[in-house]
């Protein structure tokens, strides 16, 4: 006897909480035919709960994507209204000196422990060059130059010669040596000169005939700067006092004759002079750094003569020529 089973499969069937619309109404005419229904069944909403949870995963990320856009869009700056302007900060506008500094960075300073160091290192360099102070072709320009007028036994006026070595840039020197080149012998130059003479570098007074000392400025270390407006007007000195530099402390030799007698005259110095001089004539620039061969005050030599009233000799002095030889390094 046939039994007739119906299985509705309502179109609102709910399987783990999704409606499934694919289900149709099956009607079955036999039991094992019911049997192997119901094994289909089975299958059927098996496989239709898993492709419902499937497409609910994917329902549930388009939600979550919708609703962090959403956010966004409420955040968003909207319109040209005053809260909702993005500010951008402008960039700080640096000193041009300071842009300089952080590229090119600080000069080195010049101290007498870096330089002794560096003289005794590898990057020692060598340079020589002559120099020539030639004879004056006629005597002081008295009232002209700072000068003043004729005056008997006063220091009333001065002729003076500048002669640079031309060293490189963020040269200092470690030591120089002055030859005479006289005959081609290092036994010292003949000289003749009226009425006083200096020899100075940098205007550090190297070697003079009267030390005038009390009316130049004296460094730390004791050395005279030269300073015509501080010696000019004075009174000349009828007492002998030749000056030589680092004489006291055994550094400096020098040999000049006296005030209108040919003799010879010769002037050596030690290392430790020169370099003082140099660390003293790179912080006279007021930075600290390296003297230059940019400014004629670095690596210049000075000859001047002074004279009072007579106007066929004074300020005058002979031809004095002398072969540098320095060794030096370089500053950044």
């Amino acid at each position: 006897m046939s039994v007739l089973y119906t299985l509705l499969a309502d179109k609102r069937s709910n399987v783990n909480g999704q409606i499934f619309e694919d289900c149709v109404e099956i009607t079955l005419m036999s039991k094992y035919e019911w049997l192997i229904l119901q094994l289909f069944a089975l299958v059927w909403v098996t496989a239709c709960g898993q492709n419902a949870e499937f497409a609910g995963q994917i329902d549930a990320r388009k939600t979550a994507s919708k609703t962090e856009e959403q956010k966004n869009e409420d955040t968003a700056p909207q319109g040209n209204t005053e809260d909702s302007t993005v500010k951008v900060s402008e960039p700080v506008k640096k000193d041009p000196e300071v842009i300089e500094k952080e590229v090119v960075g600080e000069p080195e300073p010049v101290t007498e422990e870096s330089l002794a160091k560096k003289c005794l290192g590898t990057e020692v360099k060598t340079y020589t060059q002559t120099i020539t102070f030639s004879e004056p072709e006629k005597s002081c320009d008295w009232n002209q130059n700072g000068n003043l007028d004729i005056k008997q036994a006063v220091v009333t006026a001065r002729y003076r010669q500048d002669q640079a070595l031309s060293m490189p840039e963020g040269a200092v020197l470690c030591s120089m040596s002055m030859d005479s080149l006289a005959d081609g012998t290092d036994q010292g130059q003949y000289m003749y000169y009226d009425d006083e003479i200096f020899l100075t570098f940098n205007d550090y007074i190297l070697a003079a005939s009267q030390s005038n000392a009390k009316y130049f400025e004296t460094t730390k270390d004791g050395f005279l700067i030269y300073d015509w407006k501080k010696l000019v007007g004075t009174t000349y000195s009828q007492t002998p006092d030749p000056y030589c530099i680092g004489k006291a402390e055994g550094l400096g030799r020098c040999e000049i004759p006296k005030t209108e007698t040919k003799g010879v005259m010769k002037v050596e110095f030690d290392d430790k002079i020169i370099q003082k001089i140099a660390v003293a004539s790179g912080a006279n620039q007021g930075d600290g750094s390296a003297p230059t061969s940019v400014d004629l005050n670095k690596f210049k030599f000075s000859f001047i003569t002074t004279g009072d009233n007579d106007t066929k000799i004074d300020c005058k002095h002979s031809k004095f020529e002398f072969k540098v030889a320095t060794k030096y390094v370089l500053y950044k």
